[in-house]
């Protein structure tokens, strides 16, 4: 079979071809969002108090760490109260990461009450925060970089 410019098989085959570019045509790359954005970050995290559970607004969150298998958040006024949350990646996966950082295994801060930070030696960077803290944040020589470009970003 040959098609030549007049040839009704080529505006066959043409009408075709459309049709079903049309059916399996994908959506515009810039209308598709990620799955990451369609999940909203959380604006409260629940604490335990004794028996009872309370909402605290992330923006009155000071740090949260990791201490004998339990997680725990120190609010602006220096009070410490159990998170429920079972792991501090579930807890980080929730906060909005231009506010919060993960500067180690065992501490996430929020960079509203960031009072200042140093060298430590070794390339690693010690963290002060507006709150005292039980041991020192320190952020390892190999997180250095990524926490400059995450505090030059504000």
């Amino acid at each position: 079979m040959t098609l030549t410019k007049n040839s009704p098989n080529l505006t066959r085959i043409l009408t075709k071809f459309q049709s079903l570019k049309e059916r399996t045509r994908m959506p515009d790359s810039s209308l598709m969002v990620s799955d990451s954005e369609c999940r909203s970050k959380k604006t409260r995290v629940i604490i335990k108090k004794g028996r009872e559970y309370c909402p605290v607004q992330l923006s009155d969150v000071c740090l949260f760490y990791f201490e004998n298998g339990l997680i725990f958040l120190v609010d602006k006024d220096n009070r410490k109260f159990m998170v429920e949350d079972e792991s501090l990646n579930q807890v980080y996966d929730n906060l909005d990461r231009s506010v919060f950082y993960r500067a180690n295994r065992k501490y996430i801060f929020n960079v509203d009450y960031l009072l200042h930070y140093k060298p430590a030696g070794k390339n690693r960077i010690l963290v002060e925060l507006t709150i005292s803290v039980p041991e020192a944040i320190i952020i390892s020589q190999y997180r250095t970089s990524e926490f400059r470009t995450w505090i030059d970003q504000l």
